[in-house]
């Protein structure tokens, strides 16, 4: 149930300035799920979508007159047409249904002020200012009654010292003199609106047909309605997509049409978007290991699945329109270089190899909760040899309402996040193109071991048709010492039968930084060429300085 709600600031403070007006709305802010907006597309669209009802409360500040004219704008979307809307003031005479509640809120608010404590003068100021804000907030959102103001004034006054009880007993007195009213006569009828293109009023325009007062609270309703819930929002994706949907009155005139500064009240939200779903997710690294042939992890011998994949995903359970995640269908997928591996598990799941989404509904999700501490996890074959390489992850939600889309609540896109990063435990060096084996060229390589740690090497290479070859040199990088790698070792090591043009990686069980690999072929015809490989890219070089008249210094990376 909605509470009756004014915005008050305080009125003593808003009197004197150019603008006196406020408006307020009945509960909070409408929340519209950004993943229904982002998954909703065709027909859904068409027309402008519902939020729901709410109610709108205006305080002009100075007193109006018969033939006074109040104009509200909805910027970011519209309200439902109603030729019956008009403006009908509070009425403290007759006792709204939720007084006796509302009271209660308001007296245990005001009395809690005097429960502030403090060692010190300044810890007592900071802990009352903020008992004294929270009281006044109560108030000001439970409140539809002109003398709130009142127990507002006595609620600023009181003080504490530090060791006394602080006296409540004027703010109480104050909150209790206040009557919260229900809806009474109509004072304004509509008389001009500003429709979108699906016919809903975007701005509308009241005639006042009986004076009122300054302090007096005028609610948007019919002859029938409620007016804590009296107003239909509408918006489009576009709309609501833009900013919130807010209420504000930019004019108001008089009777001879003259504009009118003081009821002017800046706009107040009515609908806004909130994120509904939150997903952590943090990428794992695993290490290849090179002493393994490149085919397990460094964890353990004979390790052969990956640390897991860890994801959690909570519902925002204050949304009031969004995808119902009880019947929705989620679904992760991966994405990546696959090679090696026999499949990923969640919850023993098989989503990797000729299926590489895993697909789990309600009945994984905890009720307006979520999921907790689900796993993915990588296993290898443990036959193939590794390359390091980047998996990613992809969650995606599919709404079972009408003309709804996967939306990705991790990764922007199928492209994904990060999710399993492998790298190696030793040196890696590529060498693009290199070829072995034939009899017009002969190709051999140089390894440089800088380092006091003697490496095992491991080559891995494949074709332009994707073939793939993979051994142990017989030999070892040796510590500190500048080794040969011949072509015939290559080519024995990689089991070739025939010359061949191949992409090759050289992996050493030597620290990285410790080995550089340079090769090159020697042409049957004479000349010699050399071989790139990835670890001579190298960076550019990046200067700075100036010269003036011919003299000055330039300082190189």
């Amino acid at each position: 149930m909605f509470k009756k709600t004014l915005l008050a600031a305080t009125l003593a403070a808003t009197a004197a300035s150019a603008t006196a007006g406020s408006i307020s709305v009945s509960g909070t802010a409408y929340k519209v799920g950004n993943e229904y907006l982002g998954a909703y597309t065709g027909s859904a669209l068409s027309g402008d979508l519902e939020a729901g009802t709410i109610g709108i409360q205006y305080r002009a500040g100075i007193a109006l007159g018969v033939n006074n004219t109040l104009k509200f704008d909805f910027a970011g979307g519209a309200i439902a047409s109603d030729t019956g809307l008009k403006l009908q003031v509070i009425d403290n005479t007759v006792a709204d249904p939720l007084d006796a509640a509302v009271q209660t809120d308001i007296d245990n608010a005001v009395a809690a002020v005097a429960n502030a404590t403090g060692n010190t003068q300044a810890e007592l100021d900071v802990e009352l200012a903020a008992a004294k804000a929270a009281a006044i907030e109560v108030i000001n959102a439970t409140t539809t009654a002109t003398n709130a103001t009142a127990a507002i004034a006595a609620i600023n006054a009181l003080t504490i010292a530090p060791g006394v009880a602080g006296d409540a007993k004027a703010a109480v007195a104050a909150a209790n003199e206040i009557v919260i009213g229900d809806v009474g006569a109509a004072v304004a009828d509509l008389v001009d609106f500003g429709e979108d293109a699906n016919g809903d009023y975007e701005w509308v325009l009241f005639k006042l047909t009986t004076a009122t007062a300054a302090d007096a609270v005028l609610v948007f309703n019919d002859t029938d309605g409620d007016h804590a819930a009296n107003v239909v929002t509408k918006f489009t994706k576009a709309t609501i997509g833009a900013g919130d949907l807010t209420v504000g009155l930019p004019e108001a005139k008089d009777d001879t049409g003259t504009v009118l500064a003081a009821p002017v009240a800046e706009a107040k939200t009515l609908v806004t978007t909130e994120n509904q779903f939150a997903l952590t997710a943090t990428a794992v690294t695993d290490t290849i290991d090179v002493e393994q042939d490149r085919l397990f992890f460094s964890d353990a011998i004979g390790d052969d699945v990956t640390t897991d994949f860890v994801f959690d995903i909570t519902v925002d359970g204050t949304i009031d329109l969004g995808i119902d995640h009880t019947t929705a269908e989620f679904a992760m997928e991966l994405t990546g270089n696959f090679t090696g591996v026999e499949q990923a598990d969640y919850t023993e799941t098989d989503i990797v190899g000729t299926n590489d989404t895993a697909v789990f509904d309600a009945d994984n999700m905890v009720e307006g909760v979520g999921i907790s501490d689900a796993t993915v996890a990588i296993t290898v074959d443990g036959d193939t040899n590794l390359a390091t390489r980047t998996v990613k992850a992809s969650m995606m939600i599919t709404p079972t309402e009408a003309d709804t889309n996967a939306f990705y609540l991790l990764g922007s896109s199928s492209a994904g996040a990060n999710a399993f990063i492998w790298d190696l435990n030793g040196s890696e060096i590529t060498f693009p193109y290199a070829p072995i084996g034939y009899d017009h060229v002969t190709t051999n390589f140089e390894l440089a071991n800088s380092g006091d740690q003697t490496g095992d090497v491991l080559i891995t290479a494949f074709t332009r048709e994707g073939v793939a070859y993979s051994g142990t040199l017989v030999g070892k990088a040796e510590a500190e010492s500048l080794t040969k790698i011949s072509e015939a070792e290559v080519y024995d090591a990689l089991m070739l039968t025939e010359g061949t043009s191949l992409s090759v990686t050289f992996s050493t069980t030597a620290p990285d930084a410790d080995i550089k690999i340079s090769g090159y072929s020697n042409l049957a015809s004479g000349g010699r060429m050399a071989l790139l490989s990835d670890a001579y890219e190298g960076e550019k070089a990046s200067c700075t300085g100036t010269i003036a008249g011919g003299n000055g210094t330039i300082t190189c990376n």
